[in-house]
């Protein structure tokens, strides 16, 4: 039921919970909990987990996997002194694979998540793509959600007046999404208290494929808690941008470039999609990462397709061994291998321009040694 998967950290007395995900700690009633459906464990259906894949801050974020129409959901839930007064900051960023799949994020006090006083106070979630908010027990359309794109959401609840302001921003921009004022809260009770926050998949239907990721998590009872540094790494900068800093490295030491979206390798938002339907997401993830994957034993509705691409993701992680190594021939042998099998993936083309970029550069040196 409850297992390990963030750390609490003590802050200033005006943070009253605060969750950076960055090491692992047993939970407990006084910080969260994970429930990730105890019949599917085993079977590594729906789940809640460290991941190092996607990330705000730190080097982990916590990664929530919904599995449709197995009986249960994943869900990171957290517990901070209850509130029965006075105002309180939500802060957090979320990032999913997928905005068509249902996700929801509350705040919900001693009745827990029912739609009565002191139960769901702020209620935020995704539906059929978009993010919409639970206002006066209404539903309303905020705006379309990207995939793989992080949001930084700032919720600050008024208890006595039941209502609460929302400001979200999508990384890279500065400007908000979002800046709502005077919302009510999600059942129009003032006074409602709260005590625990939730993210979780489709609780009441069980019908969400939802992969998503959560990080920096903070309740705390001053505005100062909403004024975090958004900074998304390894997304906010254009490849274009990373190809550039690499290349003033070429004369140092040819390398190969970091994958900072899935779309790097040749996988689109409908890739994703269909690798979290067909269980091989997290098989993915460890394939960039650098895990040796025998695509033969894919299996899988687009099976064909996933061992073309995972086959080109081991070559280009074979070339990226060779670089180190200074196999110029044989690090742009596999490069090349792997652009002809997925030539819309732009990493892979990319490699191979520094493999032959390396060997330009050798080739040069033995020409300067010869002539001295």
């Amino acid at each position: 039921m409850a297992q390990p998967a963030a750390a609490a950290v003590t802050g200033p007395p005006s943070v009253l919970a605060s969750y950076s995900f960055e090491d692992t700690v047993a939970t407990g009633p006084d910080t969260f909990a994970i429930w990730q459906g105890a019949r599917h464990v085993a079977t590594g259906q729906g789940s809640v987990s460290l991941s190092g894949g996607f990330h705000v801050s730190g080097y982990r974020s916590v990664e929530i996997k919904d599995v449709a129409g197995d009986g249960d959901f994943p869900e990171l839930q957290g517990y901070f002194p209850v509130r029965t007064a006075g105002r309180l900051f939500f802060h957090f960023a979320f990032l999913t694979t997928d905005p068509k799949e249902e996700l929801n994020v509350a705040l919900a006090g001693p009745s827990y998540f029912q739609m009565k006083k002191d139960g769901i106070a702020f209620w935020l979630g995704t539906r059929e793509g978009w993010l919409v908010h639970v206002t006066d027990s209404i539903p309303k359309k905020l705006f379309p959600v990207e995939a793989f794109v992080w949001y930084a959401v700032d919720a600050a609840y008024e208890v006595a007046a039941g209502t609460y302001a929302l400001t979200i921003r999508r990384e890279g921009q500065a400007a908000p999404l979002v800046a709502l004022r005077d919302q009510p809260n999600s059942t129009r009770q003032a006074g409602s208290a709260i005590d625990k926050f939730s993210f979780v998949g489709s609780p009441y239907e069980d019908g969400s494929n939802v992969v998503y990721y959560v990080d920096d998590v903070v309740i705390g009872t001053d505005e100062s808690v909403t004024q975090l540094p958004f900074v998304a790494p390894g997304r906010r900068k254009l490849f274009v941008d990373l190809f550039g800093e690499y290349q003033k490295q070429l004369f140092e030491r040819p390398r190969c470039l970091p994958v900072t979206s899935p779309e790097d390798v040749g996988l689109g938002p409908s890739d994703l999609a269909a690798l979290g339907r067909d269980g091989l997401l997290e098989l993915a993830q460890r394939l960039l990462g650098g895990e040796r994957v025998d695509p033969e034993k894919v299996e899988g509705p687009a099976r064909p397709r996933w061992r073309q691409v995972f086959a080109a993701i081991g070559e280009w992680s074979a070339g990226c061994q060779a670089l180190d190594r200074r196999d110029l021939p044989g690090a742009l042998a596999r490069f090349e291998k792997a652009a002809a099998a997925v030539p819309e993936a732009r990493i892979f083309g990319l490699s191979a321009v520094l493999a032959l970029a390396g060997l330009a550069q050798a080739a040069l040196m033995l020409l300067v040694i010869r002539l001295l």
